[in-house]
């Protein structure tokens, strides 16, 4: 998962086996894609390869993505959102403070 985890490392803070798992599903999906390209691109007609690669382009990259963070969601490893958390829990400081008029709880 080195290549995948240095390009994401920063956003991320995952579990060793969370980015192998990523690094072998990115690693099957490009080299699928690149069999792909290469069945359209000596079985069909140039300008329907050229098509293929255009909407390949674009697809390619956003279902890794979506596919990522669908694995990351339902395996519980997507981390959650720190600065909603940090903004959940002063929120429900200031309730309190509001409440209590600043004085501690009986």
């Amino acid at each position: 998962g080195d290549h995948v985890q240095r390009a994401l490392g920063k956003m991320l803070t995952l579990p060793e086996r969370a980015w192998r798992t990523l690094a072998w599903g990115w690693s099957f999906a490009l080299i699928a894609a690149g069999v792909a390209n290469l069945y359209v691109a000596y079985e069909f007609s140039e300008p329907t390869w050229v098509v293929y690669k255009f909407a390949s382009a674009f697809a390619l990259p956003v279902l890794l993505i979506l596919s990522s963070v669908a694995y990351l969601a339902v395996s519980g490893q997507l981390p959650s959102d720190p600065a909603a958390s940090s903004t959940e829990s002063s929120r429900v400081a200031n309730d309190t403070d509001l409440t209590t008029n600043g004085a501690p709880p009986p």
